[in-house]
């Protein structure tokens, strides 16, 4: 994931950080979330393309993810 997805937000000029959280669970498998802070939904675009709210995937995702999430939710950040 640091070699794709991660590194892909942290190269996307107007990301302002990304995180990756797991959550192993006891049949071996692990849920995965990742959360992505942007400067703007123009910066998400450059990222995503103009659907951002479709997720992105690359193709080694293939031999690790069992389910995926294709929703993408955004929030806005509060002060």
């Amino acid at each position: 994931m640091d070699r794709s997805g991660m590194a892909g937000y942290r190269e996307t000029p107007g990301n302002l950080g990304a995180y990756i959280m797991s959550r192993d669970h006891e049949d071996g498998r692990s849920t995965i979330v990742t959360v992505s802070y942007w400067e703007s939904f123009d910066a998400i675009r450059s990222f995503a393309g103009d659907e951002i709210d479709r997720a992105r995937f690359y193709p080694e995702d293939d031999q690790y993810l069992v389910d995926r999430e294709w929703i993408v939710t955004h929030f806005t950040v509060g002060a």
